[in-house]
This record gives C-alpha cells, sequence and structure tokens, in this order.
C-alpha cells in the first residue's frame, strides 16, 4: 500500500508556487528531474552495483523521504538520497516523495557538511538485529525465499539470518562479537553438534576473532572427512577387520617398517599380518578420497624397524636415527596439523581474491604490484599463459565455455578501473594456481610477494600461511623443533627459485623422513596421473647397473614385486636422505624435474617399495 502524506502537491503544482527561501514542502517528483551533482558519495551503475537495493524500490518504493533544494530558477537538486533517486531511476519509477527547500544558492561547504555529517552518523543492523527483523517477518507465514524476493536480498543470507536467530549458540556468539557477519555466525549453529569443533570457534572469538574463517572451513572438511571416514570403517568393521580411524604415536604404516636388520626391502601386508599389532587404517587422501592402509600399532613393541633411518649395509649393524622420538613426533604433528589448515585456508583465501577483483576500483598500490610480478613471477605467469590462464578461471570462479573469449578479457567499454581489476585477477590466477602443500615449508619469490601484498590489501592469513613469510610464526607452539635455529644441514633443496635463508632451510630439515610430507602412506588406489616411474637414463653412471630392472621376470622375487637393495645402500647409489626425500615427495604428487632425479626416484618409489595393493590385499584376511 502506497503511504500518502497530507499536502503533498505535485511537481506542477510546485512551478506555479513562489520561491521563498526557507520555505519547505512535500512534492510528489519525478526522479529524473533532481539533480545528482555536488554528492560526497559516488553513485555510478546503480543497478549493476546494488540490484538489490533496486530491486527492493522497485517492490516498496522509497522509505525514507528524499530532501532536495530548489533554486530560485526552479532547478531542484538532491542534498540527501543520491542514492535513492539513482535507484528510483533504476527501478523506472514515475515518482518519488521529497522535501523540497526553497534556497538562495547551492552552498558547497554546508551541503558537504550535511552529507559527511549524515552518513558517518549512519549506523546499519548488526547481524543479529538483522536476524530478528527476519525471523518476525518470518512469523507472518514468509518463506526465506519471500522474504529475500520482498526485501531485494540474497536468499542464502536470509535463509543463514533465519538459522541464526533460532540458535543459541549463534546468538551467544553474537553477544560477544556483535560485528561478526551472517556467515560466520551460522557456523556456530552448524557446528553443534561437534564439541570441539564448537570449541575451536568459541576460543578464536575470545583470543584471535580474525581467524574464524579459516578455522570454519578446516572443520567443514575434517567432519566431511570423518564421516566419510567412519562410514568405510563401518563397512569393514562388519567385514571382521580389526580397523582404526586415529592411531597413537607407536603405530606406524606397514609399508615405512622393515621386518628385521637383514630385510633388505621391507615389510609387505602379506608379511605382517601374523603380527599382533596388525590392523588397517581408515583415513583420507590429499584428495580427500578415503584411503585404507595397512599398519602396526606399535613396531617398536613388535620388534620392527624404521626402514627409513636404518641401512641393513650400514657398519655399525644398529639404527642411526638423526632426530630423537621427541622430535619425531612433534615434527609429525606439526606437518599434519600445518597442511590440514593450509588446504582449508585456500577456501577463504581465493574468496577474498574473488571479492578484490570484483570490486569497484583496484586496490591501493596495484598498478605498482602488477609491475612487481611481471618481474619476479616469471616462471608463473609463463606456465598461466601457456594454460591460457585457465587458473583464474578457476581461483576467481568465472564462468566460460570452451571456445570462448577469456572472460577477463577487456572490451570496447572497459574503463580503466576495470581494464585494471582485470589484469589484477589474471596476474593473481596465475600466482594462486602455482601455490601448494609445499608452499609454507619451501616459499619461493613468487609466494612471498602473492602473500606480502594479500596482507598489504587487507587479508587476514591463517596461521600456516603465515609461515610463508615468517617461517618461525609457529615457533612457539613447538619448541622442541627448534623452528628458524641455524643448524648445519647436508640436504639439498631441490625447489626452483627458492629463497636460501637459513630459517627456511632449518625449518624444512627438522622435518623426519617419516613425515616430510603428510600425504605419504598411500598404500592404495591408483597413483597420481603425473606420477610416472622413470628407468635410469642410458648414459646413467656406473652405480646404477646393479638396479633391477621391474620389467623382467628374473627380477621379481616370490611375489611377484622387484627385488630392490634397501634404501639407503651405496650399492646402487642412493642415500638414506634421498631414499626419504623421493619417498616423501611421491606421496605428494612430485614429477622429477631432471634426469638424476627420475633415475633416484625410480629406485626409491618402486612398487615394491610402495606396496599399492588393492583394497582386499592389503587388509589382509579378518
Amino acid at each position: 500500500m502506497m503511504m500518502v502524506i497530507d499536502g503533498v502537491i505535485t511537481e506542477d503544482e510546485l512551478r506555479d508556487q513562489p520561491h521563498e527561501v526557507g520555505r519547505a514542502r512535500y512534492v510528489d517528483l519525478n526522479p529524473r528531474h533532481i539533480g545528482l551533482d555536488g554528492n560526497a558519495r559516488e553513485v555510478v551503475e546503480i543497478a549493476k552495483n546494488y540490484p538489490g537495493f533496486v530491486k527492493s524500490i522497485a517492490n516498496g518504493g522509497v522509505k525514507q523521504d528524499v530532501v532536495v533544494d530548489r533554486l530560485p530558477n526552479g532547478e531542484i537538486h538532491a542534498r540527501y538520497g543520491h542514492r535513492r533517486v539513482a535507484g528510483s531511476c533504476a527501478a523506472d519509477l514515475n515518482t518519488v516523495t521529497a522535501k523540497v527547500i526553497d534556497v538562495a544558492e547551492l552552498d558547497l561547504f554546508e551541503r558537504r557538511k550535511d552529507q559527511v555529517m549524515e552518513n558517518d552518523h549512519r549506523v546499519g543492523f548488526t547481524t543479529a538485529e538483522r536476524a530478528h527483523a527476519y525471523n518476525d517477518m518470518a512469523l507472518f507465514g514468509f518463506t526465506a525465499d519471500d522474504l529475500a524476493d520482498q526485501l531485494g536480498a540474497d536468499p542464502d543470507v536470509v535463509k543463514a539470518s533465519l538459522t541464526v536467530a533460532a540458535s543459541t549458540n549463534a546468538q551467544q556468539a553474537l553477544q560477544k562479537a556483535p560485528q561478526l557477519d551472517v556467515e560466520t555466525a551460522v557456523a556456530f549453529e552448524e557446528f553443534a553438534e561437534w564439541p570441539d569443533a564448537l570449541d575451536a570457534l568459541n576460543k578464536d572469538l575470545d583470543k584471535n576473532p580474525d581467524q574464524l574463517p579459516h578455522t570454519i572451513a578446516l572443520w567443514r572438511r575434517r567432519i566431511a572427512s570423518r564421516q566419510r571416514i567412519q562410514a568405510k570403517a563401518d563397512e569393514l568393521r562388519e567385514q571382521g577387520y580389526t580397523v582404526y580411524t586415529e592411531l597413537p604415536d607407536t603405530a606406524r604404516p606397514v609399508r615405512e617398517l622393515l621386518a628385521s636388520k637383514t630385510d633388505p626391502i621391507g615389510l609387505t601386508t602379506e608379511g605382517h599380518e601374523s603380527c599382533e599389532g596388525h590392523g588397517v587404517l581408515v583415513t583420507t587422501r590429499l584428495d580427500d578420497e578415503v584411503m585404507i592402509k595397512a599398519v602396526c600399532l606399535d613396531w617398536r613393541k613388535h620388534g620392527h624397524l624404521d626402514r627409513f633411518t636404518f641401512s641393513v649395509n650400514s657398519s655399525s649393524g644398529s639404527t642411526s636415527p638423526s632426530t630423537t622420538p621427541e622430535q619425531d613426533t612433534a615434527a609429525r604433528r606439526r606437518v599434519r596439523k600445518n597442511n590440514e589448515v593450509w588446504r582449508a585456508s585456500e577456501e577463504v583465501r581465493r574468496k577474498f581474491v574473488r571479492k578484490l577483483v570484483a570490486g569497484k576500483k583496484p586496490p591501493k598500490q596495484a598498478q605498482r604490484f602488477i609491475n612487481e610480478a611481471l618481474l619476479t613471477a616469471t616462471y608463473d605467469l609463463r606456465r598461466a599463459c601457456e594454460r591460457r590462464h585457465s587458473g583464474a578461471i578457476t581461483v576467481l570462479d568465472l564462468p566460460s565455455k570452451h571456445g570462448d573469449k577469456h572472460p577477463l578479457a577487456p572490451t570496447s567499454s572497459t574503463s580503466e578501473a576495470r581494464a585494471t581489476l582485470q589484469t589484477l585477477g589474471l596476474l593473481l590466477g596465475a600466482l594462486e594456481t602455482e601455490l601448494s602443500v609445499q608452499t609454507w615449508r619451501q616459499p619461493g619469490p613468487e609466494a612471498k610477494l602473492y602473500f606480502r601484498w594479500l596482507d598489504l590489501w587487507g587479508y587476514k592469513p591463517s596461521t600456516v600461511e603465515k609461515l610463508v613469510l615468517d617461517p618461525t610464526a609457529d615457533a612457539d607452539e613447538w619448541p622442541v623443533l627448534t623452528l628458524g635455529k641455524t643448524a648445519p644441514s647436508n640436504k639439498t633443496d631441490a625447489t626452483p627459485n627458492q629463497d636460501n635463508d637459513a630459517a627456511e632451510d632449518v625449518a624444512a630439515n627438522d622435518l623426519p623422513a617419516d613425515e616430510a610430507l603428510d600425504g605419504a602412506d598411500l598404500d592404495i588406489g591408483p597413483e597420481p596421473d603425473d606420477v610416472v616411474p622413470v628407468s635410469a637414463p642410458d648414459d646413467a653412471p656406473a652405480e646404477f647397473d646393479n638396479v633391477p630392472n621391474p620389467d623382467s621376470e628374473s627380477d621379481v622375487d616370490e611375489n611377484g614385486d622387484p627385488e630392490l637393495a634397501s634404501v639407503g645402500d651405496p650399492a646402487i647409489g642412493v642415500t638414506a636422505d634421498a631414499a626419504e626425500l623421493y619417498a616423501a615427495l611421491a606421496d605428494e604428487d612430485f614429477v622429477p624435474s631432471n634426469s638424476d632425479d627420475r633415475s633416484a626416484a625410480d629406485l626409491v618409489l618402486s612398487p615394491s617399495d610402495r606396496h599399492d595393493v588393492s583394497a582386499s590385499e592389503l587388509v589382509g584376511a579378518p
């Protein structure tokens, strides 16, 4: 129903009334006749930039009267309500009710002062207030979609707000932090049945609210993973297997163990079935696919040896660990935790980048970033160009069809600001695409450039993302690892374009061999498509002559596995350090980049070393 105000006159009637400075009257004006010059706020492409606002005006008209000035010559200029006038035009309204004040002239200083005061002291709804308002309207029988249509609001926001209004957990969170957005607040209800997740959110809410988006993304992944793992574990238990979904620190995957000091190959699943500690672990791969692997619940107790710290041909005939058990345990936990957080942070980081590129104007110093990126990230940009910047399409979630023009390509009508944002999107997409779970341990100059600029533009990094710019950022959490302290090392950094900061080298070298990368231990399932074992080249050194050929029938054992010497055996030219490095890298889809790496990797990543078998072969008989 349209509101009627007594004494409102028409625009034609206003023209017939004399101009009297200081006099005010209400008039139904055509919004197209109101001048919008002299506004302190920028009103550009309102239908495109504020579609919900325009829709709300189309549905219900202008709810707050516009205030305009009338000059002696009859010209009318908006004092307050520029966006409302522009929105009315975009909504095709023919009239808006305005308070018309007769003035002698347009006093720019007074107009600016009034506009600043009006906007600076305006306070919008808090998340809790909006949620309660939506809930009150819903009580009249309107659905979330109905309300969204009536208000010109995002349906997802309305649905989340209704959930927040009915949630005790969300309301308690908003009492502590009224500034929370509805997307964050609704997570407190989403995790209501997961106490550990809810505890993590409340901890961040009290001590570090900036981390909430990362924690929410992390726990969504964890909960989804738990549900898949539990379903598979229940299935295997029904078949009679001893199943674990979590393992104590005493446990180790079978493929990482030797049966004895004279074991040249390592334990197989079949060979371990008689061990009292035999069982299967159900977990997930890096791609979140459920994975099953054979484990020994207490490998030291049952007389096994760690294959990565023991050499069959060692002159001492005893193990020679390079780290203490306490350091091994802490390092494994650190890598697992940080890798998990890194993967969850990708969602939050990319959302920030998408919002940045979709803005109305480039962020500060955008041109400086573009220049620096072109000069620094040459490798990443070359790969992006070769892929026709498909990574930017994925990162920015842009629509694209095969053969179509790239969605970030400018047109004849593209503004300079928009073109700069499109260039920014291409560069950020290229840099983001090249990040991986390795980045926090071995950040190259491109990654450092990327995170340095994201930080400048207001991104709040997760705890693990901070390690890209500060490799000691989590040192207080892991004091036993002496992260960032200089220590001698004979390991080689195999990552191209990596800065050789001593702190970063030590941080990487602190990781134990069996947990250099937490994606290790893939005992079943297909090999990644881009991991292809490569035989030693024809011009390989003489030390490769004794390496059995996996394709030769004479070189396989009774189980059909290639017979290989122990890792760390000087006879085959692969040191223990190299063995642990390649075994770890393989589990993160590493592809050797040169012939020497490929030859060595082929020795370490043989079928007998990985023991990749079917699920039924892996878990053994019940």
